[in-house]
């Protein structure tokens, strides 16, 4: 009851301060020490009465215990036996400054704190409060690690491998065929319990973006964020269409609305909150347009900012971005930040900002910038993502403070002739070997991912098509590693500045394409006509010579990848072969097929998406490379929805081979192609 007034208290005082004018400096001080006091009245209750507990019962004293007190209902599904309310307590200690007393709740948690309990939690307050609240706690570690603080001088990364163990048991409840969530799930068994629920609220489906893009980011596992978007896109996928808004609950096995119903309060809210943190964190224009212990984790958090001057904070605010749990995530994690240097008093060097229309050198020379030239706090205006696509993919400007964000397509920077020095001087004056350059990166060799991460460096495939390389020196092994990845950013950055120059798609067939189709010639199926996106490299379907190609369909599975050599009994000699996306490159893929004497390719998209696939052309367009001028034969990009309808037409046809043609775009009253407005539907396929 102590605690219920005090609280109340210090909200009353807000509102006379509000009516009555501004508050002093003095009051301020005086506030922020009695949110400091009610926090640990609340806490130090916690740790005397209940912990290891998830709960404080302030009445009795004691900690809740599930399965032993008697049951809330959907309250307790927050429980999880893992000490919740000292987890969701750890970072808000450190933005107090009671670094002993963070210190000493990050080695409890190490120490006692499971997470496999037979028990069935909400997949929401999990995600939000014990994920969140180990990655904020990390994140909060790490930056006072790097501060000098001795508190925390032990510390390495501890905490990131227990999010990543209740990142992998949150996993599971994602299997569905929508993408969607399930509300619930076992900490042990998974989804293997009971009578499970088919439905869930748009906020539970869509707030995990911000803590599942976090763990992809830092373990370099691309399953957490695919799955957090895939959810994400499967809500706005079922928006109303004529006004944009979303239900209150949602089916996760059909994706349609449960109730329809929709507003900004409980069950909806944090949903439009996260699309926009998800685009204030990782610059995502196009979630921009989308629009009980959290006392510990949140309310004296918030209050005690609120009376904090900038000298009483351990931690720079201005850099993190809080869940809807108010746990910290920084803004530099899908981004890459210039090398601060303590004792640098150089001015930045505006040549490390690579822009869309300017190339500069980064090549490490005597005249470029180093890490320890350029300072950490300016603020950079980032213009257009450097693509290998053409102009019309990239995204709109972004403004980026303190900074920059690199995303590159679905494509290679390993081959454009750049070749950076052979060795290079550290900001200590030693030199050095480079141990990758960009004329020998592949992003599908484990060797070469290992050593980028070990340098800062993360390679994240994007649904919508893209790959974004983030350089990040906290993430770093040390600091000569991080100066390592720097210098090859550097050199990234210039490649894809030489590669615009060369045409878009680079070599092997630049620029842009019109748009193709394929055509289902055999068995006879109703809308036979698939809108798919063009390559930029290989032979260009229609061109000059009406060029096109029609044969058998082979379908590999969706685990094959076609990244190398494929098995020489899958029959691919003469015929077309649908792959799944992911893995590699297109231009490898397409390469194999063409080794074992396929004749055409269709690249199947690994993501369901809301794009229309009458733009397909103007949103997929599959890069090539300096290299891929030894590509023959045609190949094209089919959204995942297509694929799997061209999977069915092949399983329904009981033995029947399917035929398909790749052909271009007809346009009315070509020959073979859409029919003249008055006559009949379902006219010819085959041309």
């Amino acid at each position: 009851m102590a605690l219920k007034n005090a609280v109340l208290a210090a909200c009353v005082s807000l509102v006379l301060v509000a009516v009555v004018g501004a508050i002093t400096r003095a009051e301020k001080q005086h506030y922020k020490n009695k949110v400091v006091e009610m926090f640990f009245h609340a806490y130090n209750s916690y740790m005397n009465f209940a912990y290891p507990a998830d709960e404080l019962m302030p009445l009795s004293c004691k900690g809740r215990v599930r399965g032993v007190d008697r049951s809330r209902g959907s309250v307790d599904e927050a429980l999880g036996s893992f000490s919740l309310t000292l987890i969701d307590s750890l970072d808000t200690l450190a933005v107090l400054g009671a670094l002993d007393e963070f210190s000493e709740a990050i080695q409890l948690v190490l120490r006692d704190v499971r997470y496999d309990s037979d028990l069935v939690v909400s997949v929401f307050e999990t995600n939000i409060r014990v994920l969140g609240g180990l990655l904020g706690a990390h994140f909060a570690a790490v930056a006072l690690k790097e501060k000098g603080h001795h508190q925390l001088s032990w510390y390495s990364d501890q905490l990131l491998e227990k999010a990543e163990e209740v990142g992998q048991r949150l996993l599971p409840a994602f299997n569905t065929s929508t993408g969607l969530p399930y509300p619930k799930i076992n900490l042990l068994r998974g989804m293997e319990y009971g009578d499970v629920d088919k439905t869930t609220c748009t906020a539970c489906a869509g707030t995990n973006i911000l803590e599942f893009a976090a763990l992809s980011r830092l373990t370099g596992n691309a399953a957490y964020e695919t799955k957090a978007r895939r959810s994400m896109e499967a809500i706005w996928m079922a928006r109303h269409r004529g006004h944009d808004l979303v239900g209150t609950t949602i089916d996760i096995n059909n994706g349609q609305w449960t109730r329809k119903d929709s507003g900004v309060g409980a069950g909806i809210d944090s949903y439009y909150e996260y699309c926009l943190k998800y685009y204030i964190l990782l610059g995502d224009t196009e979630y921009l347009h989308r629009m009980d212990s959290f006392v510990l984790a949140e309310t004296f958090k918030y209050l005690y900012l609120l009376f904090s001057e900038e000298e009483d904070l351990v931690l720079d605010m201005d850099d993190f971005v809080f869940n809807t749990e108010a746990h910290l995530f920084p803004l530099s994690l899908a981004t890459s930040p210039l090398p601060p240097s303590p004792s640098s008093t150089t001015s930045p060097s505006s040549s490390v900002y690579v822009n869309a229309t300017e190339s500069t050198d980064q090549s490490g020379g005597p005249d470029a910038a180093t890490p320890t030239d350029v300072g950490g706090n300016e603020s950079v205006v980032m213009t257009r993502p450097l693509v290998c696509q053409k102009d019309s993919f990239a995204a709109p400007y972004i403004q980026a403070d303190r900074y920059r964000r690199m995303m590159l397509q679905q494509c290679t920077v390993s081959r454009f002739g750049i070749r950076p020095p052979p060795q290079r001087k550290r900001s200590d004056g030693s030199v050095y070997q480079s141990r990758l350059s960009v004329s020998s990166l592949d992003f599908s060799d484990r060797e070469q991912l290992s050593l980028l991460k070990d340098m800062g460096i993360v390679i994240q495939a994007m649904s919508d098509g893209r790959v974004q390389i983030s350089h990040t020196m906290q993430l770093a092994r040390n600091q000569e590693d991080a100066e390592e990845g720097w210098y090859l950013m550097q050199e990234i950055i210039k490649a894809m500045d030489a590669q615009r120059a060369m045409g878009g798609g680079g070599g092997g067939g630049g620029g842009t394409r019109e748009a193709k189709q394929v055509w289902i010639l055999s068995p006879d199926v109703e809308d036979d006509k698939i809108a798919v996106g063009p390559a930029l490299f290989g032979p260009d379907l229609g061109g000059d010579k009406d060029y096109q190609v029609a044969a058998g369909l082979v379908i590999l599975e969706e685990s094959s990848k076609a990244c190398s050599t494929l098995p020489g009994d899958l029959g691919l000699s003469g015929k077309i072969v649908l792959i799944p996306r992911g893995g590699c490159l297109f231009v490898q893929k397409v390469r194999e097929a063409q080794k074992m004497g396929a004749v055409g390719v269709i690249i199947e998209d690994n993501v369901l998406t809301d794009h229309n696939a009458d733009s397909l052309p103007q949103t997929f367009s599959m890069s090539g490379d300096t290299t891929s001028g030894d590509i023959q034969i045609p190949s094209v990009f089919m959204l995942a929805e297509d694929g799997a309808r061209l999977r069915d037409v092949a399983a329904t046809s009981y033995g029947e081979e399917v035929f398909v043609l790749l052909t271009w775009t007809r346009k009315k009253g070509e020959e073979g192609g859409e029919e003249e407005e008055g006559e009949e539907e379902g006219g010819g396929g085959s041309g």
